[in-house]
């Protein structure tokens, strides 16, 4: 029995020290002497080395250690170190390892040749000519990376010009180690130069003709796959089609020209929409909209919104007629019903609308006409009514990295309208505003959000402007923790915010906030201001946004929650 305890008692030792003998070493690199890209794919590839041994061990820290300055050799040669010099120590402190690496790059290659060789019908052509030139420059630093991504532009431009079946016939780097330098022998050879052929459309209840102007190249042109890019995305980002694609029909190309197949699938015919929300200070609002998308066969529709708040109350019927180009332009011909009740008056307007909308790469355009009849009340002053004819100009420009969730993004607005009594309005007056919205990320964890809206008015008799064109501030879109639109009327307008928003999971981002401003007739009033924090979750919709919102300027700085659904721009 005791032989038996003996031989337990020896076999749990054996374990307890095979255990502690095999536990889990660290191991820690330094590099000394390199930096920026060199140094990251130096530490990218040891990451690789390390990540292959699994658990590490004592042994295997020494194979890593015997293993990497070969690999920090391979990983600096791309970027043009062929010959650095390194030392290095390899440290231990119980199971805690660390790796020190000095290393001198050494001279880094030159180029010192370059020989590029266009052959073919493209020889000749002013594009690719420009490529060629701005290839890479004879005396800078050889890079295999800048190489490679010089290559594909290159490629990208002669397939640009039609020349679709290029190829390279040699391609050769060759590197002198004892010179430090590198000759590069690149030969290109174009073949047969295409060209758009006919745009064949799917049956689909457009016409022809209304289809045939969504077109932004012309049969005959030189055949292009950024242009087609450029059309995908155009035709699948409208209102008039549920998704559609665009694909070049090659193999049935006649004379080098390749016609272009567009399969398009249509949205329904009727679209209706149900919202609802609510607010700490506006309460309940409801929403409901009607969309006819299709009216005729050439792309006429219209659409008609109703929209119910505490604050603001409005029917809305829109008519739209496409332009030269369906896809960026458009006549409207609008009748708009509201019901506008602030803090400080009430109002009661209605507004016939005809204008022009135009798109050119991120700059919208609209130019309408508008008449407009007004009865309002501001504060306890006597009931008015204004008639104006006038007319309103909005350039908007929309640069974001994505449309519903972006981490960059900028967008500016100015609006300017004016009327005269000289044709058929209560006074003179000119106002302008201007928005400005500004994201940008300095981590990949955090977004910093900028905003500011400022707005002027110049008038002969300010009693004499309706309450609908005055300004005003509050809410979650200007001042939060104020009600919305509660501070004002003023002919005046200033708003400023800043926010930082820090991802804390996944989609979950937390954020703090200050904004300041005030809408008024007088300049040097006291400036409103609001602070908070607030939570968000970045959905498929755009950011779901809740914030808690102190308005300081208030007696006892009374906090308000505040909700908002949808894109960021």
């Amino acid at each position: 029995m005791l032989r038996f305890h003996k031989l337990f008692l020896s076999i749990i030792l054996f374990f307890v020290f095979y255990s502690l003998a095999n536990a889990s070493e660290k191991l820690t690199m330094n590099f000394n002497g390199i930096q920026g890209k060199t140094l990251e794919n130096v530490q990218a590839r040891l990451h690789i080395l390390v990540q292959s041994q699994g658990e590490l061990t004592a042994s295997k820290i020494h194979s890593i250690y015997n293993q990497a300055t070969q690999d920090i050799q391979t990983a600096m040669q791309p970027y043009g170190y062929f010959t650095p010099r390194i030392q290095s120590k390899l440290i231990q402190q119980k199971s805690h390892w660390t790796a020190n690496f000095s290393i001198d790059p050494g001279k880094p290659i030159i180029i010192k040749q370059l020989l590029i060789s266009i052959q073919g019908p493209g020889k000749s052509n002013s594009n690719i000519r420009l490529a060629v030139d701005n290839f890479l420059k004879i005396g800078g630093r050889f890079d295999v990376n800048d190489y490679q991504q010089a290559k594909i532009h290159l490629f990208h431009v002669i397939n640009n010009q039609g020349y679709i079946n290029a190829h390279i016939e040699n391609n050769k780097v060759v590197i002198d180690l004892k010179q430090s330098t590198a000759s590069i022998i690149l030969k290109v050879q174009t073949e047969e130069q295409y060209y758009f052929g006919d745009v064949i459309f799917n049956d689909n209840p457009y016409s022809n003709d209304f289809l045939k102007r969504m077109i932004h190249f012309s049969p005959n042109s030189v055949f292009s796959s950024e242009k087609l890019i450029a059309l995908q995305q155009k035709l699948s980002s409208n209102d008039y089609f549920q998704h559609c694609s665009v694909t070049p029909d090659i193999r049935n190309a006649r004379n080098h020209h390749i016609p272009i197949r567009v399969d398009i699938a249509v949205a329904k015919a009727k679209k209706y929409s149900v919202g609802i929300g609510y607010g700490t200070y506006t309460g309940a609002r409801l929403s409901a909209g009607l969309s006819l998308r299709r009216i005729s066969n050439s792309g006429q529709h219209f659409d008609a919104q109703l929209k119910l708040s505490s604050v603001l109350s409005e029917l809305a019927a829109k008519y739209y007629i496409p332009g030269n180009n369906p896809l960026t332009d458009h006549w409207l011909l609008g009748l708009n019903y509201q019901r506008f009740l602030p803090k400080n008056g009430s109002s009661s307007s209605g507004t016939l609308t005809a204008g022009y909308t135009t798109m050119k790469n991120k700059l919208q355009t609209n130019i309408d006409i508008n008449y407009l009849v007004e009865h309002y009340k501001i504060r306890n002053k006597p009931a008015e009514i204004s008639e104006f004819l006038y007319p309103h100009i909005n350039l908007t420009y929309n640069d974001s990295n994505d449309l519903i969730n972006p981490t960059e993004g900028k967008l500016a607005s100015l609006t300017l309208r004016g009327a005269s009594q000289s044709i058929g309005s209560t006074t003179n007056f000119l106002q302008a505003e201007l928005k400005a919205k500004y994201l940008f990320s300095p981590t990949p964890y955090s977004h910093l959000i900028f905003k500011t809206d400022l707005g002027y008015t110049l008038i002969n008799k300010l009693k004499a402007l309706p309450l609908s064109m005055r300004f005003f501030a509050g809410g979650i879109n200007t001042i939060r923790g104020y009600p919305d639109s509660s501070i004002g009327p003023g002919r005046y307008l200033y708003t400023a915010s800043a926010e930082y928003q820090h991802q804390i999971k996944d989609n979950w981002w937390a954020s703090v906030f200050y904004d300041e401003g005030t809408a008024t007739n007088h300049y040097g009033d006291s400036l409103y201001k609001g602070a908070g924090i607030g939570i968000i979750y970045s959905s498929y919709i755009g950011p779901i946004k809740v914030y808690f919102a102190q308005a300081i300027n208030k007696p006892r700085k009374p906090y308000s929650i505040e909700f908002s659904i949808g894109p960021e721009f």
